[in-house]
Order: structure tokens, then sequence, then C-alpha cells
């Protein structure tokens, strides 16, 4: 992650996109490893909302379920 990008969000947002592809879907594992990678916990719910919320559009990602999350392909 340190590497990969620049800024806290797009840190999350890659983070979050690998759970998605590693079968890590749900809200509070998705969470509790942002909090073990030393993410600020609010910040990062915020991140998982905007891509969840973003891929009801066609974007990245949809919820399926309430607290569990898909990648879109």
């Amino acid at each position: 992650l340190g590497t990969c990008v620049s800024n806290e969000n797009d840190r999350a947002s890659a983070l979050i996109e690998a759970c998605f592809g590693d079968g890590l879907n749900t809200w509070v594992v998705i969470i509790n490893l942002g909090m073990e990678l030393r993410f600020n916990p609010a910040h990062f719910a915020i991140v998982l909302g905007q891509e969840a919320r973003f891929g009801l559009s066609g974007n990245r990602c949809w919820r399926i379920m309430l607290g569990r999350y898909s990648l879109l392909v």
C-alpha cells in the first residue's frame, strides 16, 4: 500500500478492492483489517461506504446485502 498509491483515500480504496478480490466482503472484516493496517477507522468506513454507493451507479463495487460487498466485474 505504501508504494502503490499516494494519498490516504487511494490507499483505502486499493485495500478495499484487494479485500473484495480476496473474498473478504463483510463490513466488519474489512474495517478491522483497515484498523490493523493503521487506517483511521472513521475515515476508512467513509471510504468503504463511498465505494459501495458509487458502485450503485456502475463504478467499483456494489453492496449485495446489508454489510456484505462484492466487486463489479
